[in-house]
């Protein structure tokens, strides 16, 4: 069980970029882009860790079949959700379980590895 501090219902209003490009004949897959400010509170749980959004980024959500996947030029990982804000949620959740976890073992990481630790470190930090 984790929260984040934020309304991310906002996320799912028209302050995005939409675009939309399709794919084969048949099928469309929209793109959002949102902004995740500095200053955001994420709070996760397992681990009990929480984070703060230390400069301005911004994710990408796309809708893939019937779910929405959220990723960003931050980290190499994305989430899935049901919704845009429920996406994004999980992604940022995420990137705290991640962070913490690589902060963790910052010392059997690999050289890349700890490239991407730093990158993440550069945008949120955990408090």
């Amino acid at each position: 069980m984790s929260t984040i501090a934020v309304d991310l219902q906002s996320y799912s209003r028209a302050k995005s970029g939409t675009t939309t490009s399709w794919v084969g004949t048949a099928s469309a897959n929209s793109r959002s882009v949102y902004p995740i400010p500095e200053g955001i509170i994420i709070r996760v749980f397992h681990p009990d860790a929480t984070a703060i959004v230390t400069q301005l980024f911004y994710v990408e959500v796309r809708l893939v079949g019937k779910e929405y996947i959220t990723s960003s030029n931050i980290s190499s990982y994305y989430e899935f959700g049901d919704t845009p804000g429920r996406a994004i949620k999980n992604y940022l959740e995420l990137l705290v379980d991640k962070l913490t976890w690589l902060e963790k073992h910052k010392a059997e990481l690999s050289p890349s590895i700890r490239q991407d630790l730093h990158l993440l470190q550069s945008y949120v930090r955990i408090v």
